[in-house]
């Protein structure tokens, strides 16, 4: 379970610095790396979603492995959704899917600690 979960966090801010160079129009070169930055961050979540399912969380890994779909599938498709101005929309909705998938990674990580483990740190 820790290693899905730092590939989430790994990934995922990889994601957020490779976003932000795309986003101000600085690495447009760098687009391909972060799609695939972002098929392992999905991957992550699913390793996580699916320990989670059957480690006794099966809603919260049953809710990361589906979001984690509806990640990948907006992250494809994006460029081809309301092209022009309006564009700026599905960005946001992109960078606020992956910062959910993040935070959704963290809740499910730490319902698989326990208790105990997760206020022994």
């Amino acid at each position: 379970m820790q290693s899905a979960l730092m590939i989430v966090r790994i990934a995922g801010i990889a994601q957020v610095l490779l976003g932000v160079l795309i986003w101000m129009g600085q690495a447009d070169g760098l687009i391909p790396v972060h799609m695939l930055v972002g098929v392992i961050f999905v991957i992550g979540l699913w390793i996580l979603g699916y320990r989670g399912v059957a480690g006794g969380q099966a809603i919260m890994g049953t809710i990361v492995l589906g979001w984690g779909a509806l990640v990948l599938g907006l992250g494809m498709i994006q460029a081809q959704i309301l092209p022009g101005p309006d564009h700026v929309v599905v960005q946001l909705a992109h960078v606020a899917m992956g910062l959910l998938g993040m935070g959704l990674a963290e809740m499910l990580g730490k319902r698989l600690k326990g208790p105990v483990e997760a206020g022994a740190r």
